[in-house]
Parts: structure tokens; C-alpha cells; sequence
């Protein structure tokens, strides 16, 4: 009985952020160029390390905008790639005029490596907006005309968008699901895109500040040393009274983040706890736990209360919580193009995500946390 009420208690606490996201996130609409409309310049950076796998697709997305050739101009900065990033940036130069390849500066003691790349190139950039994108990142054509007319429309100085993430290979889509929804059940959209509010949330993947915006906030140099430079973005934003939005943009641009479970593992273990907004070890613990009792429930406490004596009250608070999770499960599963019978893999992305947090935790006390090949002892 009382595993059943701590499963049950574990569940709510998990479903109704979630909720409260899937019903009040917002979507970006698309938006075309209007026959005369003046589309002020735009300058794309994307920083890139050792993204050979990913740099010809991304650029080949951004040549296809929908937006005029001549108010664009996108500025690859190489942050010392030790694969063929240069050389597959350099062939797209040939035919599109609009693309440039810099190389990044020598990195300094207190700053990241993508923090610095990005710094070099909105210090070369020209444009009134800046759009800071991630080699792994793929947009459609119409996503700058839409995303530079609703900041302009709504005097938005930063907005970030949130793209559909891609989970192609089995690893991804045993591992991601979960990971994603668990993240999903802490956040509040209502609270992040209120200007009052001090929640903060935004996505590297694709960071869109006007010029004075960037200015205002204090630019790449501001968040020089944060492993989770976006949130750090964000929270600038909201204090310094910056007009900012994250909303949803899943019709419009979309990411493949990671590729094994390896990938995912070093990925999150750089950010979860920021994610989260774990900031002491009472609430790691909490978190963990509320990951791992829902994963060892899901796999055991069902059966176990269905082959015991536990009375009718039990056995229908127990069925009707795992009912909740699984439904809630697979429409995750729907809403990122996965196979239902990835159900079967839930109680092991919920656990990957408990285990996740604490690995995390970690490594952000001991201060050795790791990206991109670089180590980040100080931070």
C-alpha cells in the first residue's frame, strides 16, 4: 500500500507539469515574405567543432530560405575542428556567396568553446538581427521570415524556438523520449514567457537576438564561462527587462542532438542539473528518486498489486497510474514520429534520466565537467 501511494504521489507530481507544458506551449506559425515587404538583414553564426556529420545538411537548409539572398549572410565560425568541418564549409562557399568560414581565436582560461566562437562571429556579423544556430540544427525555409517578423511584430529582443528533435536510430529512441518528457515536467511555459515571472528557458539550438538586444545583454561575453549559455541568455533577458519568448517551432526547424547512448550520456551529464534547476542535493535526491520510482514501478508494482490481496482501492489507484503514465508515454512517442512499441523501453529512459541527474550532479561539484573534447575544471 504505501509503495502504490508513493508511486502514485510520483506519477502526479510528474504528469501535471507535463500537462501544463503540452497545453500551453506555444507554436511558432509559419509566415511567407510579402512582394514588397522589407526584410531587415539578418547574419546566421553557427559555430561549429568537428560537425562534419552535420555541417553539409545545416548548411544546406540555410541556402534554402525563403528569405532575399541579399539581407543574409550566414558566418560559420570553425572552433579548431580536428575532421573535414572546414572543407565541407569551404565547398559550399564556392556556389553560395553568402556563406563565410572564420576561424575561432585562441580559447581563454575563463571562457567555453562555443561561447568564444560565437563572440568572434557576431563581432564580424553585420546584420540587425543575429541568429546564433547549431551545426546540428536543420530549418526549413520559412523559419527566419517567421521568427524575424514575430520578434519585430511583438518587440521581442531575444526569442528562442525549440526545434522538433529528430531520435532516429534505437539508442535515440530508447533514451530520448523519456529524457525529453522528464525535463518537460519542470518546466512552465505560462511562467517562462511571462515577463514578470523569473523562470527562465530558452535553446541554443536556435537563439535569435536583435542587435541592441545583444548589446543590452552583454553578448557571448556576458555568459563567457556557462555551460548552459542559453539559460544563462535567458535569465539576462528577463532581469535586464529584454523582451523575450521560447516557444515551439516544430513545423519549422528541427535537430538531431545526439546519435548513441553514449552521446547522450556526455551530452546531458554537461547540463541536466541546469535543466532541472537543481541547484542542492536534497533536490537532486528528489528528482533521482522521482525518476527511478516511476521506472521500478512501472516495471513491478502493477503486477505485483494485480497478484496480491491488496483490496479494490488499491489495485484501481494502481492500475489507473500506470494507465496515466503509458498514455502520457505514447503520446510522447506520437508526437516525435516514434513506434509505440518503444513503450516497452520507458522504465529504462526513466531510470537513464535518474541516473543522468546524478551523474550530473557529479560532475558539477567536482567541477571537471567535459565537452567537445575540452575539459572545463574551473567552472
Amino acid at each position: 500500500m504505501l509503495l502504490n501511494g508513493l508511486w502514485a504521489l510520483a506519477a502526479l507530481m510528474f504528469l501535471l507539469p507535463v500537462a501544463v507544458t503540452y497545453f500551453y506551449r506555444q507554436q511558432l506559425e509559419p509566415t511567407e515574405v510579402k512582394d514588397g515587404q522589407r526584410c531587415p538583414t539578418v547574419s546566421v553564426i553557427i559555430p561549429a567543432r568537428n560537425e562534419a556529420h552535420n555541417i553539409g545538411q545545416a548548411l544546406q537548409a540555410v541556402t534554402q530560405l525563403d528569405y532575399p539572398k541579399t539581407q543574409v549572410e550566414v558566418i560559420v565560425v570553425d572552433d579548431r575542428s580536428s575532421d573535414r568541418t572546414a572543407a565541407i564549409v569551404r565547398d559550399f562557399m564556392i556556389e553560395h556567396e553568402e556563406i563565410s568560414l572564420l576561424d575561432a581565436p585562441p580559447l581563454e582560461a575563463d571562457w567555453t568553446g562555443k561561447a568564444n566562437a560565437c563572440h568572434f562571429g557576431a563581432e564580424q556579423a553585420q546584420g540587425e538581427w543575429l541568429v546564433f544556430l547549431d551545426a546540428d540544427t536543420y530549418v526549413r525555409p520559412a523559419l527566419l521570415a517567421s521568427a524575424v517578423d514575430y520578434a519585430a511584430a511583438n518587440r521581442i529582443g531575444l526569442l528562442s524556438l525549440i526545434p522538433f528533435q529528430i531520435a532516429a536510430s534505437f539508442q535515440e529512441r530508447i533514451a530520448l523520449p523519456l529524457i525529453f518528457l522528464a525535463f518537460a515536467s519542470v518546466i512552465d511555459f505560462r511562467r517562462v514567457n511571462d515577463p514578470a515571472d523569473t523562470q527562465a528557458v530558452a535553446n541554443g539550438q536556435f537563439l535569435l537576438f536583435s542587435r541592441d538586444a545583444y548589446r543590452r545583454i552583454g553578448g557571448h561575453q556576458a555568459v563567457r564561462s556557462e555551460l548552459s549559455d542559453d539559460l544563462a541568455f535567458a535569465r539576462r533577458a528577463k532581469a535586464l527587462g529584454v523582451g523575450f519568448r521560447c516557444l515551439f517551432a516544430d513545423r519549422l526547424v528541427e535537430t538531431r542532438m545526439y546519435r548513441s547512448l553514449a552521446e547522450v550520456w556526455r551530452g546531458f551529464s554537461r547540463n541536466a542539473v541546469e535543466i532541472m534547476r537543481i541547484d542542492t542535493l536534497s533536490q537532486l535526491l528528489l528528482q533521482s528518486a522521482r525518476s527511478l520510482l516511476l521506472a521500478g514501478g512501472l516495471l513491478l508494482l502493477p503486477a505485483m498489486t494485480l497478484l496480491s490481496e491488496a483490496g479494490p482501492g488499491v489495485q484501481v489507484m494502481a492500475g489507473g497510474t500506470a494507465l496515466a503514465l503509458i498514455t502520457t508515454f505514447w503520446l510522447t512517442l506520437r508526437e516525435l514520429r516514434i513506434p509505440s512499441y518503444y513503450l516497452l523501453a520507458a522504465p529504462f529512459g526513466l531510470a537513464l534520466h535518474g541516473l543522468l541527474l546524478l551523474n550530473a550532479y557529479r560532475q558539477k561539484q567536482r567541477g571537471t565537467r567535459a565537452w567537445k573534447g575540452r575539459s572545463y575544471s574551473s567552472f
